[in-house]
């Protein structure tokens, strides 16, 4: 019996001590998880903690203006580039409100429309603020920006990139200025040509209306002082020639006054054909008053034929030119028209001779200005265009002409025309 007992009682130590194990067991295990998952808490913190230490320390050495802003617009941190183009130092700006280095303007954008759209979308692109230096400069940005969440999916913190656009902004104002002042020489342009239109038309109207008519009398004069002649009537035909002469210089002056008029008008090149140079010689000297045509000599030094050239226009220099030389040279003198040519460069070259008593010194800078005249021009009629003419002839064929004093005391003009340049 007692046998029995005991061995019951065996069984049941035996049996508790068994569960005590298992308990001890599991108070181990228990403990060894809640150390784990501690240790994995305090592993997942570290990590973290270091994944921000990394991210900060890369944003402050990246090459560009980078900030970040907690959720009340705060600076948590900014790269070194921010701090040299701002000109502050870290410990300045870090905790300070972003919008602090804002200009007024772009402050309240900011708080009004940018920053709460950003918090609500998660993003901002290319939005333009202006910021302040610490010396009080101001820069023009482009700033984009993303916002970055917790685990918890939570707004946590922003990235912003920031590009100093400041000298971009100002080339473009620039580049707008340039373009609206070229838009007004443009229109102002186009309204001068429509001036010169009219004014080429009323040109055209007065060469009509009035030259025609003076050629006509002209044309009626010359015959009728060949039949008073031919009837002995000479102090008729005197009289009749000397008020023809008078006539041709109204004539003369009229064409002066139309072509300066034209020449003023004009900046281009004018188109040229080949010509017959003794052609454009013989009718400028046809415009020459009947009494004087024979003191002209013309000297050939050259077999060239023909020349490019406009022919009017040039007809019309060689007139200036002659009328000039038998004006301003003694009664009866001779006038040498000199016809050569070169070849470097390529060149028919007019030579207009006189030798009468030169022209002033003090003139001879501005000889070929409109309106120029010497001490003797009160002797002379006209109005100081034709020297004027002489030489935008020229410069629309892309000659020159030159002035020079010879050794018998006269004056040559010398017309030097470019050949083969449409070539």
């Amino acid at each position: 019996m007692l046998t029995a007992i005991y061995g019951n009682l065996g069984y049941v130590g035996l049996v508790l001590e068994r569960s005590r194990a298992r308990e001890q067991q599991q108070t181990a295990a228990l403990q060894q998880a809640h150390d784990r998952r501690i240790a994995a808490e305090q592993h997942a913190l570290g990590l973290d903690a270091l994944r921000a230490q990394r991210r900060d320390l890369l944003n402050e050495a990246t090459p560009a203006m980078l900030h970040s802003i907690d959720m009340r617009g705060r600076l948590l941190a900014v790269s070194d580039t921010w701090l040299s183009r701002l000109g502050y130092t870290r410990a300045e700006v870090i905790g300070k409100s972003v919008t602090d280095f804002l200009t007024p303007a772009s402050r309240d954008k900011a708080s009004d429309l940018v920053m709460p759209a950003f918090f609500k979308t998660g993003r901002s692109d290319h939005i333009t603020y202006q910021m302040v230096t610490k010396e009080g400069r101001l820069l023009d940005v482009s700033l984009s920006a993303v916002l970055v969440r917790d685990e918890a999916g939570q707004p946590a913190r922003s990235l912003a990139v920031i590009e100093d656009v400041t000298e971009q902004l100002a080339r473009e104002a620039e580049l707008a200025r340039e373009q609206a002042l070229r838009r007004q020489l443009e229109q102002h342009a186009a309204e001068l040509a429509a001036r010169a239109r009219e004014r080429h038309e009323m040109i055209h109207v007065l060469a009509h209306e009035v030259r025609q008519p003076l050629n006509n009398a002209s044309a009626a004069m010359q015959s009728a002082a060949a039949v008073l002649a031919q009837t002995r009537e000479v102090a008729a035909a005197q009289r009749l020639g000397r008020a023809q002469a008078v006539l041709g210089e109204v004539l003369a002056g009229l064409d002066n006054t139309l072509a300066a008029a034209a020449l003023l008008a004009s900046s281009d090149a004018v188109p040229t054909e080949d010509v017959d140079i003794d052609a454009v010689l013989s009718i400028a000297m046809a415009d020459l008053p009947l009494a004087e045509r024979h003191r002209v000599q013309v000297q050939r030094l050259t077999t060239t034929r023909t020349a490019a050239m406009d022919s009017g226009l040039m007809r019309l220099a060689v007139r200036n030119l002659l009328a000039n030389a038998l004006g301003y040279s003694p009664a009866g003198s001779a006038v040498i028209l000199r016809v050569l040519d070169w070849d470097e460069p390529l060149a028919l070259v007019l030579e207009v001779v006189d030798f009468g008593a030169g022209i002033d010194a003090a003139l001879m800078p501005r000889l070929f200005e409109r309106g120029a005249r010497g001490v003797h021009g009160a002797d002379h009629p006209g109005s100081g265009l034709g020297l004027y003419i002489v030489r935008r002839v020229m410069e629309l064929h892309g000659g020159q002409v030159a002035a020079t004093r010879h050794a018998q005391g006269g004056m040559a003009m010398r017309l030097l025309l470019p050949q083969g340049l449409g070539d």
